[in-house]
Parts: C-alpha cells; structure tokens; sequence
C-alpha cells in the first residue's frame, strides 16, 4: 500500500513548502485553497493566507481601500515571515493574484531570506482560468472587483515560466486541476529547498580570495616562464645570470597586477638588450635565443 504522501512531508524536521496560489480574480484560488485544506492530511500543518480576506479585515478598520490593500500585502508577508520562524514542518498557501512576476520573487526572497535555519521549499500554482469566466465569477462574488481592472491585469500578466530560476517549480492548470495536490506534497521530492543568500561581505571575500588564487596561478607561470629566460642568458655567458635574475625579480614586483607571460618575457628580453647593447656577440645571441623563448623575432 502506497504511503500517505502527508507522511513523507512531516518525516523531516523543520521543513517549509510554500505555495503560491496565483490567477485573476475570479480564477478559483481561494476555493481550490479551501479544497486543498479539506483533503489535507490531518497530520499535516497548512497554513492558508488569503490576501482578499486580509483586505476585508482591515478595511473595516477604518482604513480606505487603497490603504487596506496596502496594509494588506504586508500583513501576509509578516504572517507569512511568523509561520517560516516556527520549528513545525508546514505548508503555507499564499492565495493572491500575482499576476506578475515581481510579485512572486518579493515572496521568494523572503522565503530565501530564512533558508538559513530551515529547509524551504518553494513553488507557483498559476490557475489558467478563462478571462470571461473569471469575470462572471467576479459579479457573483461579496466584493467584487472593477471589470475593467481584471482585463488590465489579463493584458499584462506575465505566466510563470520555468525558464526563470525562482520559477522553475511551477504548475500552470486549468480551473479542475488533478495535479495539484501531487504537486503541493511533492516539492521535498521533486524539487530543491531554497539556497540562503549569501552575505555580501562573504562573497566579497570569497571573491578577492578567488582573485588572489588565479594571480598566484598566473603569477607562477610566469615566475616559471622567465626563469627559463634567465636559464637561457647563463647558457650564453654566466656572467650575466644575476643581472638576468634581478630583471626577473624587478619584472615581478613591477608587474603585479598585469601578469602575461608573453608580454614580461618581451619586456625581459628588452632590458637584457638594452643592458648589453655594446657587446655585439652577446647581444645577438640574446637577441635569437629569447626571441625563440618568446616565440617571436625582434629587429
């Protein structure tokens, strides 16, 4: 017998999943969140945050409907915020229009922000529901909505698309939809829980230490490139292996922040040249066996 997928849920310690309800007004939301809290588990924790429901609160606090819209969004990020610090695995339904884009990564980040202390798992149900149905449900409901604003927001809403990273694990239906409670006890198992941000500070950090890896790296090729240069100018008069030496060293110290090998091999050869200008013999034999090294003839 295949196991309550309620059970697999609650197994694991402190694990959020937060759903986002999304669609026009009139798309079904709510009453898909009310069939989902119906067919719950009883043993599961679900948490259902109705933005309308909200509003309505707080508008009959004496607040205008612009402010009680307003109040109302940062009412559910808190309440939301609340249910994420709690040490219960649980499942939150964020039921509101987001109906674009920027909306749905504002809960996202706030889901990412408390990735630090618990496993959040994070995914989108965007209820497809016709616009002439959506409108038809809108006049039959206790407080409607202008027509005109629901068209507005068909025209301009932007559909999840698992192309974006916040968004891969999302779930566009129509107004029946039967995947949707496998889709909700599923995100543990098919998806993954939310990455921490990282503190800038950190990643700075990590950053100047990456930098400072590959100088090192860069630094020691060309260390080994003119070491070479200098092994050459012994081979040619061992005379002139310290003078070659300190060009190296100089070259390195002068050349910290700007290490092309081809480049300081061509600036070695030319302070050796211009070192030894007067002795002709040498200076042609400098002149051929660098050039080689650099892979390049100079006049």
């Amino acid at each position: 017998m295949a196991a309550d997928p309620g059970e697999t849920l609650i197994s694991a310690s402190s694990i959020k999943t937060v759903i986002l309800l999304c669609g026009l007004p009139g798309s079904g939301k709510s009453s898909l969140a009310q069939q989902l809290v119906q067919k719950w588990h009883q043993d599961v924790v679900l948490h259902h945050i109705e933005y309308d429901a909200l509003q309505d609160a707080l508008h009959d606090d004496n607040k205008d409907a612009l402010q009680a819209w307003r109040a109302s969004r940062l009412e559910a990020i808190q309440q939301l915020c609340n249910l994420l610090e709690l040490k219960e695995s649980s499942v939150i339904l964020m039921d509101d229009n987001f109906y674009l884009r920027s909306m749905r990564k504002q809960i996202w980040q706030v889901c990412r922000s408390h990735a630090t202390h618990c496993r959040v798992y994070f995914g989108i149900i965007w209820l497809d529901t016709p616009l002439p149905i959506c409108l038809q449900r809108n006049q039959q409901r206790q407080r409607s909505v202008d027509d005109e604003t629901i068209v507005r927001m068909s025209q301009t809403q932007e559909l999840p698309s698992q192309e974006i990273s916040f968004e891969r694990s999302s779930l566009v239906v129509k107004d029946d939809a039967k995947d949707v409670l496998d889709f909700v006890f599923s995100r543990p198992q098919k998806s993954d829980s939310l990455e921490p941000p990282i503190d800038p500070a950190i990643e700075q950090e990590r950053l100047e230490q990456e930098r400072q890896r590959t100088l090192n790296s860069i630094r020691h090729q060309v260390d080994q490139a003119l070491r070479h240069c200098v092994k050459l100018v012994a081979q040619i008069d061992p005379q002139l292996a310290g003078q070659a030496n300190q060009i190296r060293k100089e070259l390195l110290f002068l050349q910290q922040d700007h290490y092309d090998v081809q480049y300081i091999q061509q600036a070695f050869m030319d302070r050796m040249l211009l070192l030894n200008h007067n002795n002709d013999n040498i200076a042609e034999q400098l002149r051929t066996a660098l050039a080689k090294q650099c892979g390049q003839l100079t006049k």
